[in-house]
């Protein structure tokens, strides 16, 4: 089917955006144990450049603007690649539909509704997989 590799590429997006989202929390929350600890007795031993909240805050509000607007550019991913499975089983309904009404061709019909049962039921699969996304 010509839509798995989309389907394919729309979960690998999912869990990149997903990653990125843990990466960031992470990121925030080893910043903010970093900050903290930069105002003990032994972390002013060290001499380390201090890093104020404020450079934190600049670098995680852009971070979290970028993170934010791939996520909405998965989410519409998701949505068009639902819209396109959709629409290829509507196809494929509305064709069998068509064939089965077809004078003279009741025989083939039943014929093509064997060859193409496995197809379906792939598609079943692939279907309950992009719903499991969304």
């Amino acid at each position: 089917m010509k839509a798995e590799p989309l389907c394919d590429l729309t979960a690998s997006l999912s869990e990149k955006s997903a990653d990125a989202r843990t990466d960031l929390e992470q990121a925030d929350e080893t910043l903010t144990n970093f900050l903290e600890w930069q105002d003990t007795d032994e972390g002013q031993a060290t001499n380390l450049p201090i890093i104020l909240e404020s450079h934190k805050e600049i670098l995680f509000t852009e971070w979290q603007s970028q993170l934010m607007k791939a996520e909405r550019a998965v989410s519409r991913c998701k949505l068009t690649t639902s819209n396109l499975v959709e629409l290829i089983n509507d196809t494929l309904y509305l064709s069998n539909m068509i064939s089965q009404c077809t004078p003279g061709k009741l025989t083939s019909a039943k014929t093509l509704e064997q060859s193409c049962y496995p197809e379906l039921e792939k598609n079943g699969r692939l279907i309950a997989g992009i719903n499991s996304l969304t």
